[in-house]
């Protein structure tokens, strides 16, 4: 049973909460000062993002969007 949890167990729900944190729509930059760290290094060390995660994102934010309304 101890192989299903990580080592550290604070560690892996500390994991999960900040990628869910991410992908329920929290941004990259207030969730670096929420953890209060100095740079994005381990931010990104956190969150996981794939290519169809940053298609969303794009299709979401661009300002094309508005240009030609897609």
């Amino acid at each position: 049973m101890s192989d299903l949890w990580p080592s550290n167990k604070t560690e892996g729900l500390e994991n999960s909460t900040i990628q869910g944190y991410y992908e329920n729509g929290g941004d990259p930059f207030s969730l670096q000062k929420i953890l209060g760290h100095c740079d994005m290094s381990m931010v990104r060390k956190y969150i996981q993002m794939t290519d169809s995660d940053v298609k969303r994102q794009h299709n979401s934010f661009s300002p094309l969007k508005s240009i030609f309304g897609r």
